[in-house]
């Protein structure tokens, strides 16, 4: 959502390839973070993978408006 934000703010192109690219990519870098972090879901996930996550979509979201 801030990545859509950013991009209409600043006037940029939206298309399907500068949205699912970097969702994908956030979400497969999370997912395998988490599965190593949890031991496969055995344990709760931690308190700073939530914030670190969020974190790394923020700077992604910035770091693709800029680029883009």
């Amino acid at each position: 959502m801030l990545f859509v934000s950013l991009m209409l703010v600043t006037g940029k192109e939206l298309t399907i390839n500068v949205l699912a690219i970097p969702a994908l990519v956030l979400f497969l870098v999370v997912r395998v973070t988490e599965y190593f972090v949890t031991r496969g879901g055995k344990k709760d996930t931690p308190q700073w993978m939530i914030v670190g996550a969020f974190v790394i979509a923020v700077f992604t979201a910035i770091g693709m408006t800029v680029i883009h």
